[in-house]
């Protein structure tokens, strides 16, 4: 029987193994957390002899495990949230708060982009798909490893736009960095 890992951030947990139990995959599972982007590839290391495939919680931790590990020896695919979700979210947000001004609810995946970083500046995107190869290419450029990676660049560009009082909300794809957020 074939045995895929599925690495997701603890914030995600819960809701991958209701997931998993909801569609009884016909394979062995195994779900497995990470703490932060340089903790996913000790992850993958560990399960890399028993794993046929693994699961990721995003395409940034995908790159992540990718950078880290150099050569990897086991299929990595991501999973993620889609447009169609996120804009089933907003539309959400918008009947429970009609007064929330989406010029102040941060996308954090958007933050590295020169796009504007808001629920307005994404509504107004006309080619949402571009939106992974141009995010593929700034953790490429990033990194993972050091204080200036990619989790600590969002968290810093959030903490100055909370500073500054630019924002109210964040609808956070960096599962990894969701405990953080909710702490301040």
């Amino acid at each position: 029987m074939s045995t895929i890992v599925f690495i997701t951030s603890h914030h995600l947990y819960r809701p991958t193994c209701d997931a998993l139990e909801r569609i009884t995959p016909p394979c062995e599972t195994i779900v497995a957390t990470y703490d932060n982007f340089e903790h996913i590839s000790k992850v993958y290391r560990q399960y890399a002899d028993i794993a046929d495939a693994f699961l990721v919680s995003g395409p940034s931790a995908k790159r992540a495990i990718e950078l880290a590990c150099g050569t990897v020896t086991k299929p990595i695919m991501s999973f993620k949230v889609d447009s169609d979700a996120l804009h089933r979210d907003m539309l959400k947000l918008a009947v429970e708060n009609r007064n929330q001004d989406f010029s102040r609810v941060v996308m954090d995946f958007l933050l590295p982009l020169d796009c504007g970083c808001t629920v307005k500046d994404f509504l107004a995107m006309e080619d949402i798909e571009s939106l992974d190869g141009a995010l593929h290419n700034w953790i490429t450029e990033t990194g993972t490893q050091d204080v200036c990676g990619a989790e600590n660049a969002i968290m810093e560009r959030l903490l100055e736009l909370w500073r500054k009082k630019e924002m109210d909300l964040v609808i956070c794809e960096y599962s990894s960095i969701a405990p953080a957020l909710d702490a301040l």
